[in-house]
């Protein structure tokens, strides 16, 4: 059982600046809103939200997500119960470094 980072959340207390910082790093923004801005490159997401003071939150996506919740259960990391909302399936909770973690089952693959 895995689980694969796919999106990292930043609170950024200057976004203009942030902003200027990845674009640098990763090339203009593929979704930016007021207050909000992303990154996305091979499948991978940065956000950058406005907010001072918060912690990072680091989105995982699984195929076995019963599996890998009583693995972390297991390894003593903590995890919330599995909760299902708009019909997603997920855990969430916070590493000891404080910083948000979610994880999400991954839907299956569309039959062609």
């Amino acid at each position: 059982m895995s689980a694969t980072l796919q999106h990292i959340v930043f609170y950024v207390s200057d976004l203009d600046k942030a902003i200027q910082h990845y674009t640098f790093v990763f090339g203009p923004p593929t979704v930016h809103r007021p207050g909000w801005a992303e990154f996305s490159k091979d499948g991978f997401t940065i956000a950058l939200h406005r907010g001072k003071g918060r912690a990072a939150r680091f989105d995982y996506v699984t195929d076995d997500l019963e599996g890998l919740h009583s693995q972390w259960v297991d390894q003593g990391l903590n995890p919330g119960e599995i909760n299902e909302t708009r019909g997603i399936r997920a855990f969430q909770g916070r590493g000891a470094d404080g910083n948000a973690f979610l994880v999400r089952e991954q839907p299956p693959a569309a039959e062609a």
